[in-house]
């Protein structure tokens, strides 16, 4: 009798996603780019596509790019569920697997703003007289305001936390400024408002 030999092949089996991360991560403000990075792993090797999906709606055909950025708008502020797919072609035309995250967009940090700068006296102020000036001033989300006072366009004091400036009263008229930032918006040098 002879001896039969069958050989077996093994099953194809489905690709696996391992991981979905994002570059930055969450939560960022709106307007940013957001790269979404999946990572699958297929026994035998096969050539992967991916698919990716925002809040349930594809933003991406099927694709061998294992990478999709999102531009966020301000329409997007809030939390996103993002969804990456994988498949191999041989088994479930829908996907073999996922990965699903989420994703938090916060409004844009706004500007401080200047609403008064005040003397406590009224001009005119003899010469070598002390006037002391207010600056009132708020910032949305409540950051940390830094001034800076000016007089006839020169600075008068470096960037600094209180609100206040004492000026002793020169002859002639003088011009007062004040600058505010809170260090989120304007380059080392500039401002965020004056007045």
């Amino acid at each position: 009798a002879a001896a039969q030999t069958q050989e077996t092949v093994p099953a194809n089996l489905p690709p696996v996603m391992i991981s979905l991360t994002a570059d930055p991560t969450s939560p960022q403000e709106a307007g940013i780019a957001v790269t979404w990075e999946a990572v699958a792993n297929d026994q035998e090797s096969d050539n992967l596509q991916f698919l990716f999906m925002l809040d349930g709606q594809p933003v991406s055909d099927w694709r061998y790019q294992t990478q999709w950025t999102w531009v966020t708008s301000a329409n997007e502020i809030g939390t996103h569920s993002i969804e990456a797919r994988v498949r191999d072609g041989t088994h479930n035309a829908d996907g073999d697997s996922s990965k699903k995250a989420s994703y938090t967009i916060s409004k844009p940090n706004e500007k401080p703003v200047i609403s008064d700068l005040s003397s406590d006296k009224a001009s005119p102020q003899e010469t070598g007289g002390i006037v002391t000036w207010t600056a009132q001033a708020s910032d949305p989300e409540n950051n940390p305001i830094l001034y800076r006072f000016y007089i006839n366009q020169l600075p008068a004091t470096d960037w600094q936390s209180s609100n206040k400036w004492s000026w002793t009263a020169s002859e002639g008229e003088s011009q007062i400024e004040v600058q505010v930032r809170d260090g989120k918006h304007a380059e080392q040098d500039g401002f965020d408002d004056q007045k």
